[in-house]
């Protein structure tokens, strides 16, 4: 009798754990390919203002557990000397990350700015909204800067 209320008990405490659950996947967000590119304002080379375009690849992996939700990312750049703030915010087309995946999104952005802020100081700080499996929600960050072009 004491056998089969022994054999009872660890089978009801097997059936009590279920099944092992994947761990929610750590989220990390790094940002390549940082360019900036000038090009000659509305009235032609040497004129004021001067067009700025910026490019750059949110790169963004998680490692092996659940898959993950990115909502959105969200990317500030600011030249440190002038304060002057551009920013973005991209609604991925694929929001989905699965465990041990990685998902990249090409970004750019422009503007018309005085001459004195090329190449400038420019820096950025991306962000991106995740939500887990678990229920779970973190805010990733990673910073970057950009340098003059590449010849």
């Amino acid at each position: 009798m004491r056998r089969r209320l022994g054999l009872v008990a660890i089978a009801l405490s097997l059936l009590a754990c279920g099944p092992a659950v994947a761990p929610d996947a750590v989220i990390a967000v790094r940002v390549v390919s940082p360019t900036i590119m000038p090009f000659h304002g509305p009235s032609g080379p040497g004129t004021e203002p001067i067009f700025i375009a910026f490019r750059w690849t949110v790169v963004i992996t998680a490692s092996p557990g659940t898959t993950s939700r990115v909502a959105v990312v969200r990317t500030e750049l600011t030249e440190r000397h002038s304060g002057t703030v551009m920013a973005l915010t991209t609604f991925p087309a694929s929001d989905s990350l699965a465990g041990g995946g990685e998902l990249q999104l090409a970004e750019a952005t422009s503007g018309v700015f005085p001459s004195s802020l090329y190449p400038g100081d420019w820096a950025g700080v991306t962000t991106a909204q995740v939500s887990h499996a678990s229920g779970a929600a973190e805010t990733v960050t990673a910073s970057f800067s950009f340098g003059p072009p590449r010849e």
